[in-house]
């Protein structure tokens, strides 16, 4: 099962029930790169979200949004980090 399957299977009634429509499985890699190195781990559960609205302005590039449990874990770590190396 590759990871855009996997997302459609486990987060596609999360995304639905929240009208989001423009989004992506695929990461960009250079921000997977700096989440690994921050985190430890694979960004699993967390697509890109390219929606402007209900959850927040993505802007031109987008933004990480989690659509699981694990997803929401990881990118609050991986925010965590980076508020820690800015200050």
């Amino acid at each position: 099962m590759t990871y855009r399957e996997k997302i459609k299977k486990t987060g596609l009634e999360v995304l639905s029930r929240a009208g989001i429509l423009e989004y992506d499985c695929a990461l960009p890699q250079p921000w997977v790169d700096d989440f690994i190195e921050k985190t430890g781990a694979f960004p699993m559960g967390i697509i890109w979200l390219y929606d402007k609205g209900y959850y927040m302005d993505t802007g031109v590039f987008g933004a990480p949004f989690a659509i699981t449990l694990q997803g929401h874990i990881l990118l609050t770590k991986y925010k965590l980090a980076n508020e820690r190396r800015e200050k």
